[in-house]
């Protein structure tokens, strides 16, 4: 899936999200192992998690900032060793965000 066509998959599937800044659709290479460009299990268990009361902005900047859940960490600095704690996080930011 390392064209065009397989990552527009990826974000209708929802596996992976993108948003928009200044007319180009960004997408976080943290959803992706670097190595062969997979997409991380973990990406798609918390976006999962998240549900769809987010939109791409909102995901970027929820991975991105520090997470009160989380003790002030960043979930996408923990999302391969504290993936259960950051499961929890998005679980609870989105019980708060869209009940």
């Amino acid at each position: 899936m390392g064209d065009f066509i397989g990552l527009a998959r990826l974000i209708a599937a929802g596996d992976v999200f993108g948003f928009e800044w200044r007319s180009t659709l960004w997408i976080p290479m943290f959803q992706f192992d670097l190595h062969n460009l997979s997409v991380r299990r973990s990406v798609r268990l918390i976006l999962a998690e998240l549900g769809n009361g987010f939109d791409g902005w909102a995901r970027a900047a929820w991975f991105a900032a520090p997470n009160s859940w989380l003790q002030q960490r960043k979930p996408a600095d923990l999302m391969s060793s504290e993936l259960t704690d950051v499961l929890s996080a998005a679980r609870a930011d989105r019980f708060i965000a869209v009940g």
